[in-house]
């Protein structure tokens, strides 16, 4: 299990996983804040990178928020 700390820019020019720093995960997502779709966004890029089933990543704080705490079993 690892806790990710996470600080996602919502209607960027591209989806983009950017890198750590200062132990935060920046990303990057074209999609709108609006009915979620970002966060599902960022569920998907979180299960390419890792390379884990989407069901294995739960956002466990920040869901209305750019800085999340994002858990991977």
């Amino acid at each position: 299990m690892r806790i990710i700390h996470l600080k996602v820019q919502a209607n960027a020019r591209e989806d983009k996983i950017v890198g750590f720093e200062d132990y935060i995960l920046k990303i990057k997502c074209k999609d709108n804040r609006e009915n979620n779709k970002a966060n599902e966004k960022v569920i998907k890029l979180l299960s390419e990178y890792f390379d884990v089933p989407r069901a294995n990543i739960k956002i466990v704080k920040g869901m209305k928020s750019s800085y999340k705490i994002v858990m991977i079993l």
